[in-house]
């Protein structure tokens, strides 16, 4: 139940859509991919604020609630709040061969909002096995 999932270490998260997500069936099961993005300011080596940047989280959603957030038909710049699990840090090697990290975590709730970060509809994970997930 929602009770149980949250009182897990989660993560919310505010941000934009980099592109509409994507829905696909692994053995049946629905899973959306979506990446989204979340405007950060960090502090120079003097202490002043330096320009913001933006951290990108790669999210998935699995069963109904992937079906469910694929109606909505979401856009690229759409903005996304998203609660789940805590995020897995995952390396990669970008093209030109350098190590590249991204933070990817498994949703179990998520809104879309307007600009001014008002809710405009709600969707929770009913699956069990988004939990499970292993990257």
């Amino acid at each position: 139940n929602r009770r149980e999932r949250m009182n897990k270490a989660n993560i919310t998260i505010f941000g934009a859509l980099e592109r509409p997500p994507e829905l696909k069936y692994l053995g049946g099961n629905a899973v959306l991919n979506m990446s989204v993005g979340v405007l950060k300011s960090k502090k120079d080596g003097d202490g002043n604020w330096a320009r913001d940047f933006v951290q990108w989280y790669r999210v998935t959603v699995w069963g109904e609630l992937a079906e469910a957030i694929n109606q909505w038909d979401l856009k690229e710049g759409q903005g996304v709040e998203v609660t789940g699990t805590w995020p897995r840090v995952r390396e990669y090697k970008r093209q030109d061969g350098a190590a590249a990290y991204s933070l990817e975590f498994t949703a179990q709730l998520v809104e879309p909002v307007d600009i001014k970060g008002n809710r405009t509809r709600q969707a929770e994970s009913t699956m069990s096995e988004a939990e499970d997930l292993r990257f």
